[in-house]
């Protein structure tokens, strides 16, 4: 039996009215509130960390307005500064790793934490200033240079 269809007998396709797009059900309310969580969460991460933080832009404030004052007298300002990337060292690293190193072993230190080497370089001028407060004006040390390393230092070492 072969059935022949004729042209009118289709009907005309009934279509849904169309579906209206509304935030109104269970499940988008629980995705604002975990999205809500979720935002929470990262701000609260964001403002814990920046306030564990703080010890460094204090650091930093502070070489930069040691650069400011000390220009002229060049060993004093590398003593602050040492002194001050001590500080910090300290604050980020344990004290049994930190504390009893100086010298070149403090140099290395510094030097191991960030991607350039820069105060082993220097090793010299840096301990006659911190350990015996004298500056040769001979040598080719770049009190700005070491300035903005140390910032740099301060901002990039872990």
């Amino acid at each position: 039996m072969l059935l022949i269809l004729q042209e009118n007998t289709l009907q005309p396709i009934i279509e849904p009215d169309p579906i209206t797009f509304t935030l109104e059900t269970l499940g988008w309310k629980l995705i604002g509130v975990v999205l809500l969580v979720l935002v929470l969460f990262i701000v609260y991460n964001m403002f814990i960390r920046y306030k564990q933080r703080g010890y460094r832009r204090a650091a930093i404030q502070e070489i930069q307005s040691i650069s400011k004052q000390d220009k002229q007298e060049v060993y004093p300002a590398i003593a602050k500064v040492m002194f001050l990337l001590k500080q910090t060292a300290l604050r980020t690293y344990s004290k049994n790793e930190v504390a009893s190193l100086s010298g070149r072993d403090w140099l290395a230190l510094m030097d191991s934490k960030v991607k350039s080497s820069y105060f082993e370089q220097h090793e010299a001028v840096i301990s006659n200033a911190v350990y015996q407060n004298k500056y040769n004006t001979e040598s080719s040390f770049d009190i700005e240079e070491f300035i903005q390393t140390s910032i740099k230092w301060i901002k990039d070492h872990a």
